[in-house]
């Protein structure tokens, strides 16, 4: 019924053998390049519905289950926010749900550039989303200047494969559904209570500029965050009853960026954000 193609750059490297008889139809058997536009018309019409149904109930599963501020939630800078953007916790909830194993074919090229002492300035991964069968329904692909990361390969390597990740479920259709569809499900909700419960983070607003020392930038605003300034992020993080690495995934999914490397005016705004929370 289905064996292996030895060509491992293939992207489905499952070949299947379709019957001589599909759905009572002899002519879907004896397609070589089969397209959707050649299905029977009742076949196709059934294949659009139960599609657009399932994408229906995709979203909806995520209205119930993404916790803002975790799964999914707005990139702050300079006090502006985006948009309704997906985090890697709700990249990988999605592909557990759709059983879907991501795999990055060419970090082993930089393992071994990495070992071989050679320098590496840019990390550009691809990720490609697999089913169990083998076959790949979603690619992706992420970069990350080391020098964002001050050298750390490891922090650039981690960084580079979520944001691959990341775009790779967002190309299974789901990128116009976190700038659209899923906007308006959390935010013009009916009766606003549907998904309080999954809401850890209030409204974004603009905050007001805090009247502390270290809001004032002294036009050191674009530099890296100075250690009074730094030490101030902690401080504020514990009176809320954050310990260090609650302070490190928050700043990672909203700057991506360690706390450490964050800039004057990232921080100044993640101090005030974490005051208000």
């Amino acid at each position: 019924m289905e064996h292996q193609i030895t060509n491992e750059h293939q992207i489905n490297n499952v070949e299947v053998m379709f019957p001589e008889k599909y759905n009572g139809y002899e002519e879907a058997g004896i397609i070589t390049n089969f397209s959707p536009m050649d299905m029977p018309i009742n076949v196709f019409s059934d294949a659009l519905n139960r599609r657009e149904a399932n994408s229906n109930l995709l979203l909806q599963w995520i209205k119930d289950n993404f916790v803002r501020g975790v799964d999914f939630g707005s990139i702050h800078i300079a006090g502006k926010g985006s948009k309704d953007s997906l985090y890697k916790s709700g990249a990988e909830k999605i592909c557990g749900l759709m059983s879907l194993i991501a795999r990055y074919p060419n970090i082993h090229l930089y393992e071994e550039a990495v070992i071989k002492g050679q320098d590496i300035k840019v990390i550009i991964l691809k990720c490609e989303l697999h089913t169990h069968q083998g076959f790949i329904v979603g690619e992706g692909v992420g970069a990350r200047r080391v020098e964002q990361d001050y050298g750390d390969i490891n922090s650039s390597l981690k960084l580079a494969s979520k944001s691959a990740l990341i775009d790779s479920v967002l190309r299974l259709g789901l990128s116009n559904s976190f700038t659209q569809d899923l906007e308006d499900m959390f935010k013009n909700n009916d009766n606003g209570n549907s998904h309080k419960a999954k809401q850890q983070e209030p409204p974004v607003q603009k905050p007001e500029t805090p009247a502390t020392n270290c809001s004032k930038s002294n036009g050191n605003g674009n530099k890296r965050i100075t250690s009074a300034t730094y030490n101030h992020l902690m401080e504020t993080a514990k009176s809320k009853g954050l310990i260090y690495a609650d302070v490190k995934r928050m700043a990672l999914e909203r700057f991506a960026v360690m706390p450490e490397h964050l800039r004057e005016e990232e921080a100044n705004y993640f101090i005030s954000e974490i005051k208000t929370s």
